[in-house]
């Protein structure tokens, strides 16, 4: 029996749930965290049962959800007629409403950055504008329902592991 056996079951458990509550709280990367709990757990133990297969599935999916919630934001933007100014105005609205510290300033950040960046740059009516600002909200809430399921599916394939 390794030594490090509970070590890395304990670290294991203290990853999956910041993981799982990544999902929730913008600040914490979920997915990550609970692939770095994979890592961690297989390097204290002689990667049994978590191996480089799972480790590489995990990793696979912290690729897909990076992908999918900046595609689903995008889509969102253009899907209600945002340009490409609008995509990238939501996106730095979006970054920079992690650090607003009011509820949902994620969501303002989106919403605001594409609508600035509408009016400003391709000088769109505020109907118009606001409109590509809902389609970039309505994207990041499709991305988080995404990396969600996402997530807790990545969180019971590690604890499938272990029976």
């Amino acid at each position: 029996m390794n030594p490090f056996s509970n070590l890395a079951d304990g670290l294991l458990v203290l990853f999956l749930l910041a993981g799982l509550a990544g999902t929730f709280v913008p600040i914490l990367p979920g997915p990550i965290l609970i692939t770095l709990g994979a890592l961690v757990h297989g390097l204290l133990s002689d990667f049994s049962p978590i191996g480089w297969t799972a480790i590489s599935i995990l990793i696979l999916a912290c690729i897909i959800v990076t992908l999918g919630q900046t595609l689903f934001s995008a889509i969102g933007t253009q899907r209600y007629g945002g340009s490409r100014y609008g995509m990238i105005g939501g996106a730095m609205g979006l970054f920079a409403g992690l650090f607003l510290p009011i509820p949902g300033g994620m969501i303002l950040g989106a919403f605001t950055g594409a609508l600035i960046a509408e009016l400003y740059f391709t000088k769109k009516e505020i109907k118009q504008a606001a409109r590509a600002g809902l389609g970039g909200v309505l994207g990041l809430l499709a991305s988080f329902l995404f990396e969600i399921g996402i997530t807790f599916s990545m969180a019971i394939y590690v604890v499938s592991l272990f029976y």
